[in-house]
């Protein structure tokens, strides 16, 4: 894995098992506040039968959009790089499944889900390094399995010295929808949706753009 990329992952996991709990209070029940969000998310699950295996890739501390489809009777396994979210997730979440891992290099088989949910996981990884994490949701995900990505709008990205009010080191990724849509295009999905919404009085005041595709029967 490139070097910088592993030190981007350590600042992420440092700066999450700092954050864990502020993060938990501030965003746990944000889905039920969500029209939109839960909308997309409804839409994605009708995708899939009851038991489908789904990988929650980044779940947070709180796992809520990961328990949202397990609520709906997916089999649901979050993964995250702070293992003090993994801590929480788990003991908030009794019955959905948890591992540590990085997204950028899962311990996973090849085709071991039906669906793969990264919601706000890949902003913390720069944008030249960021395919990396779709190549892996490529190859985790079964032929005809499908992929839900959630990042915020915008342009730049970098280091910052702190989140949710604690300093820390951060980096950050801004995206376009045209970004979006060549990560999707480049690691060999089909892409099936496209959108982007303007944020909540409640959110950090960036649009967010959700994007869902297909990985095809036929591979690459």
């Amino acid at each position: 894995m490139d070097g910088y990329l592993i030190s981007c992952n350590l600042n992420t996991r440092h700066t999450y098992n700092m954050v864990a709990q502020k993060y938990h209070d501030l965003f746990s029940g944000e889905i039920g506040k969500k029209n939109y969000d839960r909308n997309l998310l409804d839409l994605f699950a009708n995708r899939f039968s009851p038991g489908s295996r789904i990988c929650d890739a980044g779940c947070g501390p709180s796992a809520h959009v990961g328990r949202y489809l397990f609520d709906k009777g997916m089999d649901v396994t979050g993964v995250d790089i702070s293992d003090r979210c993994i801590a929480m997730a788990s003991d908030l979440n009794p019955g959905m499944k948890f591992i540590c891992d990085d997204i950028a290099g899962l311990g996973f088989e090849q085709d071991s889900f039906d669906g793969v949910i990264s919601f706000y996981s890949i902003i913390h990884t720069p944008k030249t390094l960021t395919g990396v994490l779709f190549n892996e949701f490529f190859r985790i995900l079964k032929p005809g399995g499908s992929l839900l990505v959630a990042v915020k709008a915008g342009v730049g990205e970098g280091f910052q010295k702190e989140l949710l009010g604690i300093n820390a080191e951060i980096y950050f990724s801004f995206f376009s929808e045209t970004e979006i849509r060549q990560y999707f295009d480049r690691s060999g999905f089909v892409i099936d949706l496209l959108e982007k919404r303007k944020p909540l009085d409640t959110e950090i005041k960036n649009d967010r753009i959700f994007a869902i595709g297909t990985k095809p029967f036929s591979g690459r």
